[in-house]
């Protein structure tokens, strides 16, 4: 789009005599070079001046270098000044903006707001040091209202976007070059109070040209702490956030509802004395219409089991600790109504903060083209010291292993209770090469229960002391019947 939201909103003073000048244009220009728009005219229909850094300009025109016109209905600046090598506002205010998209559409702004605004001067000039590239950016409270926008491609509206308490490094270091080229310490985080996108409705079209309507109540974050580097350590990014959620999603195909999502929410807690922190995550009212998948053979196997909709809900709890290196996961579990629910939680030991960034640092070197091997090699002596503590998996039937026999039975001419009854058979007769007896009879045994009796199977790993990972790995390469011992592996059904 032709619009710049961050230059619009001060591009007040370009060509103006007047007290407000100086620091008017000034901020102008930084804003300009930051956009990218050389070449900007602006012309208004009238100004009026409050004192030497307040003022009102009327009947804006922002011409851009391909002639493309937005107009402003109104802008405001109250207080705005250049202190200390740092420009100050307390409050600028852009009303009615109309404009025009790369494609020819339209898009409207009813009013965007910031106030308390405070960042350096000259913080877009080439060739800042490490130093200068630390100062921050505060943007105090910013907000947009009333996005409306039509062309080609979508259409959609925007109820508004805020953000408050905005405190921004110049210093991020994603990527390895920025990571490679850059001298000094990474900056402090990015953090911000509050974050919030509400009232997104809009319409699009997919290939077929048919429309896609979509649209999200709200989004929100809280707290945010986001750390300016990827080498950011493990205790920065546990305070990532206080909470999150996502609300309404929702999308449909013409007039046919295709998905939807009541909520995502999430929290992290503060760390406790400990060195703890704990999350929480939740996703409930999700809906996905089986009936819109456009697949025919998919279609077919939809009809045939019996479902023409998936309704379902998650839910999560994870505690770490880099001290000590103890992750867990419990009390988690994805439910889907009429189909499974299924029970998942595991705990390991001695994943520390410094295995952690060594982790991290391997990853990056593996993206940038080294050998796997040669990366993690020389770290097993060190990846020995995870070890698992214990994991859980358990899935509760809710009439979709029923529905999967009888569906696979039709196609090999018998029926779901006499392919349920020779299961155990079949598995047995696979894995007798594996030399384990007395796995091969519980795993056998409890799988023909559960496709008999359609309840409960469970697979869980209990050791009586913590395994080493690596231990695991090498025994599965030298000696695979160790694991279930090794393990404590059970299966059961109920």
């Amino acid at each position: 789009m032709y619009i710049r939201t961050a230059t619009l909103t001060v591009s007040l003073l370009l060509g103006s005599t007047h007290a407000y000048a100086a620091e008017g244009k000034l901020l102008f220009d930084q804003l300009v070079a930051l956009a990218g728009v050389e070449g900007t005219k602006i012309t208004w229909g009238s100004h009026t001046e409050q004192d030497d850094s307040s003022f009102s300009l009327t009947d804006v025109n922002v011409e851009d270098e391909k002639g493309e016109v937005t107009t402003i209905k109104a802008i405001s600046v109250r207080n705005l000044k250049d202190v200390n090598g740092r420009l100050t506002y307390d409050t600028i205010a852009v009303v009615d903006i109309q404009g025009k998209t790369k494609d020819d559409g339209d898009i409207a702004i009813a009013a965007v707001g910031s106030s308390d605004g405070d960042w350096p001067s000259g913080i877009w000039e080439g060739g800042l040091t490490a130093e200068e590239k630390r100062q921050r950016i505060r943007f105090g409270n910013f907000s947009i209202s009333g996005i409306a926008l039509r062309d080609k491609a979508v259409r959609f509206t925007l109820d508004s976007i805020v953000m408050t308490n905005a405190d921004m490094p110049l210093d991020y270091r994603y990527l390895p070059e920025q990571i490679d080229k850059t001298d000094g310490e990474p900056a402090a985080p990015l953090t911000f109070d509050q974050f919030t996108i509400a009232g997104l409705s809009g319409t699009g079209q997919v290939d077929s040209g048919q429309n896609v309507n979509f649209g999200m109540d709200s989004l929100s974050l809280a707290k945010a702490n986001l750390p300016s580097t990827i080498n950011a350590t493990i205790y920065d990014w546990m305070k990532i956030y206080s909470s999150m959620s996502i609300n309404g999603i929702r999308a449909s195909l013409e007039d046919q509802e295709v998905f939807r999502l009541e909520k995502i929410a999430g929290t992290i807690s503060p760390v406790t004395a400990e060195g703890t922190v704990e999350s929480k995550s939740d996703m409930t009212g999700l809906y996905i219409n089986l009936k819109a998948i456009p697949d025919p053979s998919a279609q077919a196997v939809f009809t045939e089991m019996g479902y023409d909709k998936i309704e379902g809900s998650m839910t999560g709890v994870a505690t770490y600790n880099p001290k000590t290196g103890r992750v867990a996961i419990f009390d988690t579990s994805i439910k889907l109504r009429e189909m499974f629910d299924l029970y998942i939680d595991y705990a390991i030991s001695g994943y520390t903060a410094e295995i952690a960034q060594k982790f991290t640092q391997a990853q990056m070197e593996i993206a940038s083209g080294k050998d796997q091997m040669e990366v993690f090699g020389p770290m097993l002596a060190e990846l020995s010291g995870i070890k698992l503590e214990s994991f859980g998996i358990e899935l509760e039937d809710k009439s979709l292993t029923g529905k999967i026999l009888d569906f696979q039975a039709k196609q090999m001419g018998t029926t779901g209770d006499q392919l349920a009854s020779g299961a155990p058979m079949m598995i047995g007769m696979g894995m007798g090469a594996l030399n384990m007896p007395a796995l091969t009879e519980m795993v056998t045994s409890a799988v023909g229960k559960f496709l008999t009796e359609k309840g409960t199977l469970s697979v869980r790993a209990e050791p009586a002391e913590p395994v080493s990972i690596v231990n695991v790995v090498m025994a599965a390469q030298a000696d695979p019947t160790k694991i279930p011992d090794m393990l404590n592996l059970q299966v059961t059904a109920r």
